[in-house]
């Protein structure tokens, strides 16, 4: 069999950008309608953002990855690609949506091992920040916002009645809603907590307490926020314009009491690399095993195959369609 050469290799990464777009097109355009689309997921370009800069920062490393193919890789990279497939079949679009991270990380560990997991497993899976999984978590969100606010409001002596989601004041009724559950500011702080960890951090240690960390964080802004807004509809008499326009004033009560401290702590929690751009701080040498052309073949058709598969199905309806000539029945004499 013929390996892959390393002057063959930069075809091979030349060529798996394009692969990615195209095979995985229909859930791009899927993600791009629903960040551009959804004020709760805005941010998903954000993600995408700093995904490609933290590939950006590794080429070197990934450059150097050697093929070395993982057959147990290709097993589960074949069952996902029938995931998807039938997911675009039923149009569940979180399926679909969460099985693009997924995708990336098991074709590139098939083609060059456990070496692509380690250096561009975990930058490609900050895209689950822009997976429109996290709406699930609003009720939990709400009831958690609605008890700190009760504690705000004892704590401030203004009284109030709760009623499930509803805080009734003298002056009015505040409702906490699906966007008031704070669950905008937690997925951009795990994001940040995340991309932060994986861009300055020697070890996994420091960036998972930094994300617990961001989304304690997280939630007391909201809790803040949620509760300026309500004392301040109780102080004017429901007569400021915060009771009904608080986008940017959440913002900046997020800045404040999440990016800002968020800030501090992260300098404290581990020492950064002193590694630059041009020194990647992962360098994984994988010493190929199976470094034969026919496994990034054989794993870029598996990825394609998902998004063929209806342009094939397409194709046959039209050639059907146009080759059908239906003709009225005709009349039998003596009827």
């Amino acid at each position: 069999m013929h390996t892959v050469t390393g002057y063959s290799r930069q075809y091979l990464w030349l060529l798996a950008v394009p692969l990615l777009v195209f095979g995985l097109w229909a859930e791009w355009q899927t993600f791009f309608s629903l960040w551009y689309d959804s004020i709760i997921y805005n941010h998903g370009f954000l993600v995408l953002a700093g995904t490609l800069f933290l590939l950006y920062l590794r080429r070197e490393s990934l450059a150097e990855l050697r093929v070395n193919a993982s057959p147990l890789a290709l097993f589960l990279l074949a069952g996902a690609s029938v995931v998807l497939l039938l997911s675009q079949a039923a149009d569940i679009r979180v399926f679909r949506l969460l099985l693009v991270p997924l995708l990336i990380i098991i074709w590139g560990w098939s083609i060059w091992g456990k070496g692509f997991l380690k250096t561009a497993g975990g930058p490609i899976m900050l895209l689950i920040f822009g997976v429109p999984i996290w709406d699930d978590l609003s009720p939990l969100l709400q009831h958690i916002t609605v008890f700190f606010n009760e504690i705000f409001l004892q704590i401030a002596d203004i009284d109030a009645t709760i009623k499930e989601f509803y805080i009734i004041l003298k002056v009015g009724a505040f409702v906490v809603e699906n966007g008031c559950s704070g669950v905008r500011y937690l997925m951009v702080g795990l994001f940040l907590a995340s991309f932060y960890g994986q861009l300055h951090y020697r070890s996994h240690t420091p960036t998972v307490l930094l994300v617990l960390i961001a989304a304690l964080l997280s939630m007391l802004a909201n809790w803040i926020r949620v509760f300026g807004i309500i004392a301040a509809g109780h102080y004017t008499n429901m007569e400021t314009s915060l009771v009904e326009d608080h986008e940017l004033f959440g913002w900046v009560i997020f800045v404040i009491f999440t990016l800002v401290p968020l800030f501090y702590i992260s300098a404290k929690l581990d020492k950064p690399s002193e590694q630059t751009e041009d020194t990647p701080a992962t360098t994984v040498r994988a010493t190929p095993i199976r470094s034969s052309i026919a496994w990034p073949v054989i794993a870029s058709l598996l990825l394609l195959w998902p998004s063929l598969m209806p342009l094939a199905v397409h194709a046959k309806t039209e050639r059907l369609a146009l080759a059908w000539n239906p003709t009225l029945p005709e009349t039998v004499p003596g009827w």
